[in-house]
Formats: structure tokens, sequence, C-alpha cells
């Protein structure tokens, strides 16, 4: 609130905001000695969804999603569960554990968790 009221030319709005610490610097040309030229990012994410992802993201065709909000808890977790074989599949290929039948099991458990998601099957 402090640095609203400061770039508005506001006075404090009440003791809180008078003692505050303000963010004034953080909008200045170079912050900390660092300016933006010499920021190195892209504007383009990519994410490489796996197929087991992939699958269970699939899933979302079930859910009710004719209305904003209509089904977003569910639609959350799915998009968890998918992120979550996501990064299962990451971390097995990485350890070169993709032939792995313990692997092969937790993915399987993942669909059936988010089967059971969709079908309105809480597992808390």
């Amino acid at each position: 609130m402090k640095t609203e009221e400061l770039l508005l030319g506001l006075p404090p709005n009440n003791l809180g905001d008078l003692v505050a610490t303000d963010l004034r610097d953080m909008f200045q040309s170079g912050y900390n000695g660092v300016t933006a030229d010499q920021l190195r990012f892209t504007r383009t994410y990519s994410y490489a969804a796996s197929q087991e992802g992939l699958k269970i993201w699939a899933l979302v065709e079930k859910l009710d999603l004719s209305g904003p909000d209509r089904d977003s808890r569910r639609l959350g977790s799915l998009a968890r569960l998918s992120m979550l074989a996501d990064r299962l599949h990451a971390e097995a290929e990485r350890t070169q554990a993709l032939g792995d039948p313990s692997y092969a099991r937790r993915q399987a458990e993942l669909y059936e968790l988010a089967e059971g998601l969709v079908r309105g099957e809480d597992r808390d």
C-alpha cells in the first residue's frame, strides 16, 4: 500500500503505511545494480508432456465444463495428476528406469486415481 500511496502522491492511510518499507527501488531502471538488458529470458514457455500425462489429461473431456468454475476442483486435481505423471516420467527417463515394473505400476496408479476422480470417487 505504501508504494501505491507514494506513486499516487497520497498521504499514508494509517500508521502501518507510514512506517512500512516501500518498493520504489523496484520501479527504477536498475535494481541492485542489475539493468533490464542484463536479464536473459524468453517469453515462450515450452512444456513437453509425457504420454502418461497426456493420457490422464485426456480425461478432462469427461468433466462438466459447461460453465465457469463448473468442475474447477476436479479440473485442477486432474491437471496436478497429469503433471505428476510427467514428473514421474522425467525422473524415470533421467535414471533410465522407464522399463522398470515399479514405474509402470506407479503410472497405472496415477491413471486409476485420475479415473476415480472423474467418476467422482474422492480418495483423500
